[in-house]
């Protein structure tokens, strides 16, 4: 038995769709597919470079979520996909150790000559004991929520210490030798951060030890690595030494991991970790052997 919309689509438009498609004839006057070396939807904050079998898709078109993750906004963490022939790297994403705001999201995609500069800055309060004399003596506060969180805590009255961190990525594609240089640049707190790198499953990878964090999760702890599918390979590093104060892991962030929820990515993942302090360089090159 045909669903209802099967059926309406049977009924009501094969012959519709068979009469007004192009004839075969039609397509063999078609142009040639248009393939830039660069391209740009710089209201979305998307920008595309191709260069021979690589191409490499740069977003930075994040909406403001301070209020809260919600259907209707821009929040995908992916900032960089990154191809060479069959070798596809599906998700470039930053995690950052840091009062559980989620990961890096760009909301702006800046063009400055042959690089790309996205840019996030979070802040968030560390709260300090209530002074004696505003405090009450049944210990009874009204459930106020923050902005992070909801606690009984009047914050109104409460000094307060302000963390901040502040993460600039400058992607740098060279489609002519099929490299994507990023550059990892951070101010204010000091924590942990695990770059993730996400491969379309289907493919083979070297120079990787397994960060023992679940099936399919790996980490580049020194040198560089590879991902191989058929002749196409996609070369990354140079690696971090794997330090238990930086894990390997990608944190969503408690607007997520609260209800249970995840925006994690699918496929062969590989972390390289490190602190949030200076700057860090990481290269990807696209390349075909035999």
């Amino acid at each position: 038995m045909l669903e209802p919309a099967k059926a309406l689509a049977r009924v009501r438009l094969d012959a519709w769709l068979a009469a007004k498609l192009p004839a075969v004839e039609a397509w063999e006057s078609l142009p040639a597919a248009m393939a830039p070396g660069h391209a740009g939807l710089v209201s979305c904050g998307i920008h595309r470079f191709r260069g021979g079998r690589s191409v490499a898709t740069v977003f930075g078109g994040c909406d403001d979520v301070s209020s809260g993750i919600s259907s209707g906004l821009a929040t995908n963490p992916t900032f960089l996909r990154f191809s060479h022939g069959e070798a596809v790297l599906t998700d470039v994403r930053l995690s950052r150790s840091f009062f559980d705001l989620g990961p890096f999201r760009s909301r702006s995609a800046a063009v400055d000559g042959p690089a790309v500069r996205l840019h996030d800055e979070l802040s968030a309060n560390f709260y300090l004991p209530l002074p004696v004399d505003v405090q009450r003596s049944d210990g009874i506060y009204p459930l106020v929520h923050e902005g992070r969180f909801s606690a009984s805590m009047d914050f109104d009255n409460r000094p307060i210490v302000e963390h901040r961190l502040a993460t600039s990525i400058t992607v740098t594609p060279n489609p002519a030798d099929g490299t994507v240089e990023l550059e990892l640049d951070f101010d204010g707190a000091e924590t942990s951060y695990a770059l993730e790198l996400t491969f379309r499953a289907g493919g083979q990878l070297s120079g990787v030890e397994e960060a023992g964090t679940g099936s399919g999760t790996f980490q580049l702890a020194s040198g560089t690595g590879a991902y191989r599918v058929g002749n196409d390979v996609i070369e990354f590093g140079p690696g971090n030494a794997a330090d238990p104060d930086s894990p390997p892991v990608y944190n969503p962030g408690e607007a997520y991991r609260y209800p249970g929820g995840s925006n994690a990515s699918y496929g062969v993942k590989v972390y390289i970790t490190g602190r949030t302090s200076g700057s860090h360089r990481v290269v990807l090159t696209g390349k075909s052997v035999s």
